[in-house]
């Protein structure tokens, strides 16, 4: 009976993987200051590919998940400067996110997302 309910468990998390699919809505705050970036993300297995739309202007992002943990990275332009975005988070249910967001040069804060 134990196996029963542990293999129904296991098919069960696996069916519901996590999925970044769809458009998010950040709210980003490091310690340059916060902005709100629009980010639509599509999800193939484990490959995470994307764009983050907002002050830094359109950013490809790809990335990768692995259960609920997920990392983007991009590569912006900011004054005349190169930037690396990188967002490592998690899913904190079908529909928000929350991490760690390093900026490059701007710095490192915090965001959250919901889902649209």
């Amino acid at each position: 009976m134990f196996v029963r309910v542990l293999l129904l468990a296991l098919t069960s998390a696996c069916l519901h993987a996590a999925d970044v699919t769809g458009t998010w809505f950040f709210t980003v705050d490091l310690s340059a200051g916060s902005g709100a970036p629009t980010i639509e993300l599509k999800q193939e297995g484990t490959k995470i590919t994307g764009k983050y739309s907002g002050t830094l202007g359109d950013v490809p992002l790809v990335g990768k998940i692995d259960g609920d943990s997920f990392e983007l990275v991009g590569n912006a332009e900011y004054s005349g400067e190169k930037l690396r975005l990188t967002y490592v988070g998690k899913l904190t249910s079908a529909t928000t996110v929350e991490g760690k967001a390093i900026y490059g040069e701007l710095g490192e804060g915090t965001f959250t997302g919901k889902k649209k």
